[in-house]
């Protein structure tokens, strides 16, 4: 009897992982059409059945985000972080899902969580940043770009974010980042913008 149980017990294990596999491999066709709805409703019974699980939840959060679901993407990225809570993916995706929703102080507070642990972490100083200066806190966003770019020198996100603070708090120092900027990317429509509103403005 024992036998039989165990061996039903572990078909339906099997049964089931391969249901899970299957439903976030068609998540994932889905996504790649841009069905956001379909790739989520392929994985809820999965989630249903295990609402704890790391992993489900990351997927859900990401896909509720492509989807412009905001809300319901924080709520899964913290449902995985209750399961992992050093995760620094989902932390990320919770940054970005606060700053669509311009939930700053929020988005400041997770950049924050991810730059105890990991004080370069790219994304988590990128997102700080962009937070910082929808905030218009343009000294700390200052010191955050230059210190990511004393790293990435060349960087091009790094550096349209140094423009773009330079163009409120220093239009010289604007125009030689963004010059710099076409000298890595001749094809920057931000830069050559910038710099033909500047020479217009200064006839």
């Amino acid at each position: 009897m024992k036998k039989i149980l165990l061996i039903v017990s572990f078909s339906f294990s099997m049964l089931f992982a391969l249901s899970v596999n299957d439903a976030f491999k068609k998540s994932y066709v889905f996504e790649k059409s841009y069905k956001y709805s379909d790739a989520i409703k392929v994985l809820m019974p999965i989630y249903k059945q295990n609402k704890n699980a790391y992993f489900i939840n990351l997927r859900l959060g990401w896909l509720f985000a492509l989807n412009k679901d905001y809300s319901s993407a924080i709520e899964h990225y913290k449902k995985a972080l209750i399961t992992k809570p050093n995760s620094i993916e989902a932390h990320l995706g919770l940054i970005k899902s606060y700053l669509a929703l311009q939930q700053l102080d929020n988005a400041i507070r997770t950049a924050n969580i991810i730059l105890k642990t990991d004080k370069f972490n790219y994304y988590g100083n990128y997102y700080l940043i962009l937070a910082l200066i929808q905030k218009k806190e343009y000294k700390q966003a200052l010191k955050l770009s230059k210190k990511m770019l004393s790293l990435y020198p060349s960087d091009l996100l790094y550096l349209e974010q140094l423009a773009k603070i330079y163009t409120v708090v220093n239009q010289a120092q604007a125009i030689k980042v963004y010059k710099y900027i076409l000298t890595i990317n001749p094809n920057s429509i931000s830069a050559k913008n910038y710099i033909n509103r500047y020479k217009y403005h200064i006839r």
